[in-house]
């Protein structure tokens, strides 16, 4: 279709070219320079006087008319490359044009690249040792560029420079200098690290292994390409830097699949001063990842079922257990006869529940749509969102040990469920169970997400509500079988200091969040966090306070832990304008040694000979964790993979990282954790199961 446009774009360039002739500057007698409707142009050089056997660059100024703009070599979706054609006098020679560093240029739907205000295009001119020099050199250009606003006008123009040959060495003052040396500055330069590209399915990733010096301050990164179908020019480009790599994430276009060994082009890099720096990418190799692994038969009604059964089991997971506890606690000195009441808050529960597992999946497919590579569990990656959750597990701990409550009761612990008509403490107890829910993935949980994530929009919701409905399902079942019920302990002494033990699940949950916010950013933001947890955990105290306080001291207590809560709320800036923390294995203190993933060592390692066991992990992974104190840690593990000469590879997506989301798709899952077992040289992966044990793992080394 583009190159259909591209094609139409060019014959009515040509007759509009003859229609706007009286505009278009073009002249029969050459001139310095030459002005049309929307362009200044000039041809300019750097010296006076010329030397054999030396060099001279000169430049083809393009000064634009305001909201007009021309071309880069490559153009985009839409335009024409500018060309110069020179006429020289005998014994010179012209090089090639020097592109400066060129802008992403919208227009509607299109992306083209280009220059606006003003561009120098440099030339070096090269003189033979054996050029005449008995007379003045004659240097003419003839320029043809394209300026386009709403409308394109096609223009040229004959432009002349004057030289002086002079055989003694001697050079005149430079002219020009200034506007020389800063579109030199503004030149790329051949990339210094490796650069390689990788493809999966629609996405076409770019990864530098840049040096630490290149890293920093690198707030910004784009791709040009230099060929006709390697990108979609308008889709959005995302980057990310982890460990001196940057990978920057594209949509592929249609003519690179499966059709390219090499790509070339320009990778743009921006600092925080809006200083931009180029880097030229010759023939890098491209390597095509292995296809998604189907899902064997599984049909939308096991992929509902899977969902449901990985539901059901994360109830059983320490980042949802504490949750489900102190619901529990209700059914404790509770009235059998009080059905319709705990059935109201059965249903609260579940609707609190599945109504944060559908603002989740819609928030993940919008995210998706606009070309992010995001998956489960992807709010854990923003360190805001993690300390707030921290400090919402800090405040019930607290009000769980007696410092303060919140609108008396506020998950209903002990018998506050039974004495309210009320579900909202219900349905908000399932907001929270869900939203905590989201660091773990249960066994059927993997696969049943996968599959969701490649269907329609609807498939997609309805897996993730059978997910929810299972999570809910206990909960659920308590409150329409009350012979369930029944057989729960009866209320005594016991239960106060039960209600205070289950305070400490929540601390330790708190903690956990707070360390993982500790792997996101640098030591300003966890300082920042857990300043901001004192001051939570102080306001909730003058808040406790309060509520045995009558008249103005009440109030003034109450004030203060307002003051106090805002505080650590402010902190939250630190948090946002932080450094990331440096990248670093989530697993230090492994018997494993590590070494970070990328599918270009994963391909090394192979052709070596060398089989490869890859570990896709994030610090806020509870089931990860897990997995690290069962099974990977273990020394017979270690000693299992270090005798089969089996390389370790581990990818963090603590932080955001759209090119390891990539790798995860093409696996068919949409989050962590996920161990996959390539063997040497050729040959299908294995994908092992989300919880690992020793013997899993040995059997998987062993079938190799």
């Amino acid at each position: 279709m583009l190159l259909s446009l591209r094609i139409l774009f060019l014959v009515l360039a040509c007759a509009t070219s003859c229609l706007l002739t009286p505009l278009s500057a073009q002249t029969n007698s050459a001139a310095n320079s030459t002005i049309t409707d929307h362009v200044r142009a000039s041809l300019l050089s750097e010296h006076d006087v010329i030397n054999p056997g030396s060099s001279i660059w000169v430049g083809l100024r393009l000064e634009l008319e305001e909201g007009w703009h021309t071309y880069w070599k490559y153009p985009g979706d839409s335009g024409l490359a500018t060309s110069i054609r020179w006429t020289l006098p005998p014994g010179f020679e012209a090089g090639t044009i020097q592109w400066p560093i060129p802008k992403r240029i919208p227009y509607e739907s299109l992306m083209n690249f280009g220059y606006e205000d003003e561009v120098l295009l440099l030339t070096e001119i090269k003189v033979s040792e054996r050029a005449p020099t008995t007379s003045p050199a004659i240097l003419t250009a003839k320029a043809s560029w394209l300026v386009c606003e709403a409308i394109c006008i096609p223009e040229e123009a004959i432009l002349s420079i004057t030289l002086r040959e002079t055989s003694d060495g001697r050079e005149s003052s430079p002219r020009w200098s200034y506007l020389f040396d800063q579109t030199r500055s503004n030149l790329p330069t051949k990339a210094p690290w490796p650069v390689h590209f990788s493809l999966s399915d629609d996405l076409l990733l770019l990864t530098a292994e840049i040096n630490n010096a290149t890293r920093q301050g690198i707030v910004a990164a784009s791709y040009f390409p230099i060929d006709y179908g390697i990108i979609k020019h308008a889709a959005d480009q995302t980057f990310s830097i982890s460990n001196n790599k940057l990978v920057l994430a594209v949509t592929s276009g249609d003519e690179v699949k499966n059709e390219r060994t090499e790509i070339s082009g320009l990778l743009v890099v921006q600092d925080s001063s809006d200083q931009s720096t180029g880097y030229l990418i010759d023939s890098a190799p491209v390597a095509y990842e292995i296809e998604p692994i189907r899902m064997g038969n599984l049909t939308f009604l096991t992929a509902i079922l899977f969902a449901f059964l990985g539901g059901l089991l994360l109830n059983l997971m320490p980042c949802v257990l504490p949750i489900l506890s102190m619901k529990v606690m209700g059914f404790i000195s509770q009235d059998s006869k009080e059905t319709r009441r705990l059935r109201l808050h059965g249903l609260s529960y579940t609707a609190g529940v599945m109504t944060s597992f559908s603002i989740l999946v819609a928030l993940l497919l919008l995210i998706q749509a606009g070309g992010e590579q995001i998956g489960w569990g992807f709010q854990l990656q923003s360190p805001v969102f993690v300390t707030i959750l921290a400090y919402v597990f800090l405040s019930l701990g607290l009000s769980l040990s007696g410092v303060f409550t919140i609108g008396g009761n506020l998950i209903g612990v002990g018998t506050g469920i039974v004495n309210r008509d009320s579900g909202t403490e219900s349905f908000f107890t399932g907001v929270l169970a869900a939203i905590v829910a989201t660091p773990c993935t249960a066994p059927f949980m993997g696969v049943s997400i996968g599959f969701a994530l490649t269907q329609p929009a609807f498939v997609t919701a309805a897996v993730f509500e059978a997910l929810a409905l299972g999570l809910a399902a206990p909960y659920l079942l308590l409150c329409f079988v009350p012979t369930l019920a029944n057989r729960l302990p009866k209320a005594g002494a016991w239960t106060e200091t039960f209600r205070q033990f289950l305070a400490f699940p929540l601390y330790g949950s708190a903690a956990w969040l707070l360390w993982v916010m500790s792997q996101q950013v640098g030591p300003d933001g966890t300082a920042a966090a857990f300043a901001g947890a004192i001051f939570v955990a102080f306001g909730a105290w003058l808040w406790g306070k309060a509520q045995f306080r009558e008249g103005q001291a009440g109030k003034i207590n109450r004030v203060v832990a307002v003051l106090s809560m805002t505080a650590a709320l402010a902190l939250m800036r630190v948090l946002v304008f932080s450094q990331p923390a440096p990248a670093a294995s989530t697993y230090s203190e492994s018997t494993i040694q590590w070494t970070e993933f990328s599918q270009a060592r994963v391909d090394s390692l192979r052709s070596q000979g060398r089989a490869v066991f890859v570990n896709f992990t994030a610090a806020w992974c509870i089931t990860c964790m897990v997995n690290e104190g069962v099974a990977l840690n273990s020394e017979t593990v270690a000693d299992a993979l270090e005798a089969g000469n089996i390389a370790t590879l581990e990818a963090d997506w603590t932080n955001r990282n759209p090119a390891i989301a990539a790798h995860l798709r093409s696996f068919g899952r949409a989050g962590v954790p996920l161990y996959v077992l390539y063997p040497a040289g050729s040959g299908a992966p294995k994908i092992l199961p989300a919880l690992l044990t020793e013997e899993v793992i040995l059997d998987a080394i062993n079938q190799l």
